[in-house]
């Protein structure tokens, strides 16, 4: 549930699906529903209940909920206890809580934006 000051350029509330969409922002964009499509934000922020999947890239994320496919972040990825990322990502900084969980290939261009490093991770 979201805070009734916050503010977000783009929003997909609880109940909510949206499928097919293509949305690019420059400021935040959360995610309270569900999501399939491809989104370029600012800043992008997953609600627990929320569930995104598609080609997604953002400056800054928080994952508190699921996100599959593709996550770029460029800055800093922040998976909350509660949130599972699943597929490739690639990230400047991570910071994962414990309970946070990723699943896929794992890259960082934090250290040389030409060359990334990779490392595969399952969940077993």
């Amino acid at each position: 549930m979201t805070r009734s000051d916050e503010v977000y350029e783009f929003y997909v509330g609880e109940g909510v699906t949206l499928s097919g969409a293509t949305i690019r922002i420059e400021g935040t964009a959360r995610i309270d529903g569900t999501m399939d499509g491809t989104i370029k934000a600012g800043h992008l922020i997953v609600g627990t209940d929320g569930k995104l999947k598609g080609d997604i890239s953002a400056g800054t994320a928080d994952i508190l909920g699921q996100v599959e496919q593709t996550l770029s972040v460029s800055s800093l990825l922040n998976i909350k206890s509660s949130g599972l990322v699943q597929g490739s990502v690639l990230y400047g900084e991570l910071q994962c809580e414990k309970g946070g969980r990723i699943v896929g290939e794992l890259s960082t261009n934090a250290y040389d934006p030409v060359e990334t490093k990779v490392v595969s991770i399952t969940d077993d």
